[in-house]
């Protein structure tokens, strides 16, 4: 059954009337052509609210078809003269006011084939012209004259061949091609008509293309085809019924394999069913695409008799969409971008059509969001206008063109006043909106089905014309109305019982419904008085909305206490396990009522004891802790949280973590002493909270700063390290640089404390791990103590094989141990050992120092706090590291007269190239050495030498000339170094030279 909405989607009317009798109207954007029984054009022009008539075209024979090419700006037409049938294109069609005249300029189509019916891609400007088993393809050239005019021409492109088969009706877009004959009708798909990618099809076309098929097996199937009379067929398919189809270029005419053709759909009518008389493709295109590469989101197909029409969605699939029944017999019928129009004998018929939903549809699927409805949704008659007479219609955009004709008893001329061609202006979206909803409001009460068919037509109307950017209706009416939509359509389905009820959630999303308007708008009206016992009546969708809504911050905007309690108690009722959600939310803290709030903990409390099917969980310990510390009740607070186990508060903090926050900062601080037992979880809980800008650092110090104990100790080792010791600095930048400095400043203390009480002693409430730069520290680090030898990564502390030796006593087998392995053993355990990961807290201060992280600190602080840590332990190295920050002169003093071994390493790896005056300095020191001979003198010349070498491979050659000439070196090495400079000079000039001469070569 077809819904009948009484709407008007029209605007405004216009009549013209024609010279002489008219056979045929067409309308393409601005332009309207009648064609006349006097083999005469009129073309008239649409400019605001005015039609004039333009020019007129005195054509060759009897106009058979027309067809309007946007893409050419050209008319086609097919005329028949005498016997002979031809192709004419009238061009020139432009929409500029200088064009006075267009259409004078025209030529003929040459042809292979006697044209039965034409028809012109919009995107491309392809034409296809049809005759009996042959189509042939001819494309658009445009061409630019010597005189600056443009001038376009048609050349052969391709020919179909399609057995069986007299092309009655066409039409082309991109690679489809609609053909019809006088009972059936065939969409094809070919792949080369346009160059496309092939791994951009979906996988039902690609799997079609590539599928090979012996030439036996596609005879048998086609003759089967034709013996049964298969009445429809859905593809992609390579096998055509009753017909065979060979595509073939012209370019490729030589080639022995014809092109790969798909059939999308067939259907043959029956003898008594009335032949096909409308075939149309309508294509729509992604608005978000590139302008110069059109991409295709859709494509369907209408073919049409007399009596019913089919909509068929042909891409991304294949299947039937909408069935049209006509009131009466349609001798038109076009589709418009938003309804259908049809011709009958009692007026223009207006129907939706679900082109737009199936659009919708992919383009909400391809993004992942939200709802729309089914684009195999029942389709309804939107209007019926009285119109007498009409023969003929055509529409365009949002107009359409109607040709009236009173049919007279006899053959004689009708006289003037016997026709007229009507132009309807169609209305804005948001008018015909307004217009659906006035008549829906009225029968909702009466049909609530018809008031939903209407909402759902004004719907798409509204939701295709926001995607595709309308650009002729204003933006900010047509978003509102839209808006209007998606609220009315939320609340039908929240006040609906049945399972489409879920979509109340969309809706309101998509309308951007907070929850007090929805709460006001279908509950709180609609709730049962007071002092009735029944339950509330509630759907699963405004259910449903509620549960999300509630936790979205932004839905619960101007949240009075009054709904959130309201809703609390529809949760208690239907859902109990969000309750502890809602109590720990973070942005309705502060407009529960914490009274109501422990009542619902209560309550749980209580089904939980009386056995009921409620699982109390770990957030609603949380919940009730939180509660008793807004009381102040602290007692309570730390029994019940004697009641959660670590894993499961672990997995809690790992999961909802955003919930592990209380109301303000002190609660907060209060819960994070209870959790100082399970380290992983109040750190995990301030990772998140800091990463996410819920907590500043400088509140994440306080926290530390009060508790004191184990925990303050994992927050250092665990939190604060996975903060400062970042490879960058960017997820840090958002925060103040003070409350950088005080992390790094806690996290040094904790480092210093555990390197001066025994980093070798790992404690058991502090995991720590292999660190993951170890390989990355400075080589000359590994040389001081504590660290030892040349093999620095291997433990020294491993446990010797307890020797087990067997003795026979009373017949039976007793184990001893061999005590002096025991105690060797012990001895081995009880050593210090030298390695990197039994002092993993002085490797972490050591990277940390010779990072920039340090840089802000208090470097006097930094010093005072390294000494702290014996010699033993790796002081020395941690003092040169802090005066390495300060002054990197005194750092190398304080190396160089520790060990004259350490100097080149230590120089190359902590004093950049570009501070030349440290680097004068350390020259200067080297050459200054003490009094020694024999082979202490040549260890301080070699340092020198290998000093000096490094300076000359990585500094250009003027700055090692200031360097030798600003320290007082000897005579000897002056000479050499100077040698060795001139060589290093010629070597560069020479480099310079030969790269000078191969850019010249090559740009010869």
């Amino acid at each position: 059954m077809v819904l009948v909405l009484s709407c008007h989607p029209f605007v405004s009317k216009k009549a013209i009337s024609p010279s002489s009798e008219p056979v045929e109207c067409l309308i393409s954007g601005n332009w309207i052509l009648v064609f006349t029984v006097d083999h005469v054009t009129e073309i008239y022009r649409l400019v605001g609210e005015d039609c004039t008539l333009q020019t007129t075209i005195k054509n060759t024979g009897e106009v058979k078809q027309a067809i309007f090419c946007p893409h050419g700006k050209c008319l086609i037409t097919v005329e028949k003269i005498w016997t002979d049938t031809g192709v004419h294109v009238y061009h020139s069609f432009s929409e500029s006011e200088t064009e006075a005249k267009p259409g004078q300029r025209s030529f003929t189509v040459s042809t292979d084939v006697t044209p039965t019916s034409i028809a012109s891609c919009s995107l491309t400007g392809n034409l296809a012209i049809g005759g009996n088993e042959t189509i042939q393809i001819l494309r658009l050239v445009n061409e630019r004259r010597p005189n600056g005019q443009s001038a376009i021409s048609y050349e052969p492109f391709m020919n179909v061949h399609v057995s069986y088969l007299t092309t009655h009706l066409m039409d082309i877009h991109a690679n489809f091609l609609a053909v019809s004959a006088e009972r059936e009708a065939h969409i094809l798909y070919i792949p080369s008509l346009v160059d496309c990618r092939q791994e951009g099809l979906p996988h039902q076309y690609g799997d079609a293309i590539n599928s090979v098929l012996p030439p036996s097996i596609l005879s048998e199937e086609m003759y089967y085809h034709r013996k049964n009379e298969i009445h429809q067929m859905l593809g992609p398919s390579c096998i055509a019924p009753r017909t065979a189809v060979l595509a073939q270029r012209e370019d490729q005419s030589g080639s022995s394999s014809p092109e790969r053709v798909l059939h999308l759909f067939y259907k043959l009518l029956t003898e008594r069913q009335p032949d096909y008389h409308t075939v149309q493709l309508i294509p729509k295109y992604d608005p978000e695409g590139p302008s110069t590469d059109a991409t295709i989101t859709t494509v369907h197909c209408f073919v049409s008799s007399t009596k019913e029409g089919y909509l068929y969605q042909l891409y991304p699939t294949v299947q039937l969409h909408s069935q049209y029944h006509y009131t009466a017999p349609s001798p038109s019928v076009s589709i418009g971008d938003d309804f259908l129009f049809a011709a009958t004998d009692q007026g223009l018929d207006t129907y939706s059509h679900r082109v737009n939903a199936a659009f919708i549809s992919e383009m909400e699927r391809t993004s992942g969001e939200k709802a729309c409805p089914s684009p195999t949704h029942d389709i309804c008659l939107v209007s019926m206008k009285p119109f007498y007479g009409l023969q003929c219609l055509d529409s365009s955009q949002n107009r359409v063109v109607m040709m009236s004709k009173v049919k007279g008893n006899d053959h004689r001329r009708l006289s003037d006043d016997a026709w007229s061609i009507y132009i309807l202006e169609g209305a804005t979206s948001a008018d015909i909106f307004d217009d659906i909803i006035d008549f829906g409001l009225h029968s909702n009460q009466m049909n609530p089905e018809l008031y939903l068919q209407g909402l759902i037509e004004g719907h798409l109307l509204l939701r295709s014309k926001v995607i595709q950017r309308a650009a002729s209706e204003p933006e900010d009416q047509l978003l509102d109305c839209y808006k209007t939509s998606c609220k009315l359509l939320g609340e039908f389905y929240a006040r609906d019982r049945s399972s489409d009820s879920q979509l109340a959630l969309s809706y309101f999303q998509m309308a951007e419904v907070t929850l007090e308007e929805a709460w006001k708008l279908c509950y709180k009206e609609k709730q049962i008085p007071a002092g009735n016992t029944e339950d509330p009546i509630i759907s699963k969708g405004l259910l449903c909305f509620f549960e999300a809504a509630v936790f979205s911050e932004k839905m619960c905007q101007n949240l009075s206490q009054e709904c959130l309690s309201s809703v609390l108690d529809l949760l208690l009722q239907h859902d109990p396990a969000l309750c502890s959600e809602v109590v720990l939310a973070p942005h309705l803290q502060d407009k529960i009522d914490m009274n109501q709030a422990d009542e619902v903990l209560k309550e749980l409390k209580k089904r939980l004891m009386h056995g009921q099917t409620y699982h109390w969980s770990t957030l609603d310990f949380i919940a009730v802790i939180n509660i008793y510390l807004m009381k102040g009740e602290m007692e309570q607070a730390l029994a019940t949280f004697d009641l959660i186990y670590e894993d499961e508060l672990v997995d809690l903090c790992s999961e909802r973590e955003d919930l592990i926050i209380l109301k303000d900062m002190e609660q907060f601080t209060n819960l994070g002493g209870m959790m100082c037992r399970f380290p992983s979880a109040i750190v995990s809980i301030l990772i998140n909270l800091t990463e996410t800008g819920r907590i500043e650092y400088l509140d994440v110090c306080k926290i530390i700063k009060k508790n004191s104990g184990d925990w303050s100790d994992v927050i250092m080792l665990e939190y604060l390290e996975s903060i400062v010791s970042r490879s960058t600095v960017g997820p840090c930048e958002p925060f103040h640089t003070d409350a950088m400095e005080k992390l790094i400043q806690l996290y040094i203390e904790c480092l210093i404390s555990e390197a001066s009480t025994g980093g070798a002693k790992k404690k058991k409430s502090v995991p720590v791990t292999k660190h993951q730069k170890i390989n990355s520290r400075h080589t000359w680090l590994n040389r001081l103590p504590p660290f030892e030898g040349t093999d620095v990564t291997t433990c020294q502390r491993i446990s010797l094989p307890i020797n087990v030796l067997p003795t026979n006593q009373d017949y039976g087998l007793r184990f001893k141990r061999d005590a002096a392995s025991l105690h060797l053993r012990q001895a081995k355990m009880d050593a210090e050992c030298h390695c990197l990961d039994c002092h993993l807290t002085l490797v972490k201060l050591q990277e940390l120092l010779t990072g920039q992280r340090c840089n802000t600190v208090n470097a006097p602080w930094l010093l005072e706090q390294c000494r702290k840590v014996p010699e033993e332990r790796g002081r020395f190295s941690l003092e040169v590291l802090c005066l390495c920050l300060t002054s990197r002169k005194e750092a190398f003093e304080l190396v160089f007269s520790r060990d004259l071994a350490l100097v080149i390493d230590f120089v190359q790896s902590m004093v950049p190239l570009d501070d030349q005056d440290t680097w004068r300095h350390i020259v200067s020191c080297i050459n200054r050495k003490p009094e020694t001979q024999g082979r202490q003198a040549k260890l301080y010349q070699d340092c020198l030498n290998d000093v000096l070498n490094y300076l000359l491979s990585r500094l250009c050659p003027d700055d090692f000339q200031v360097i030798l000439s600003e320290t007082e070196l000897n005579s000897e090495s002056v000479k050499t170094f100077s040698r060795r400079l001139q060589e290093e000079r010629k070597l560069r000039h020479l480099k310079e030279d030969i790269m000078s001469s191969l850019a010249v070569l090559v740009k010869s």
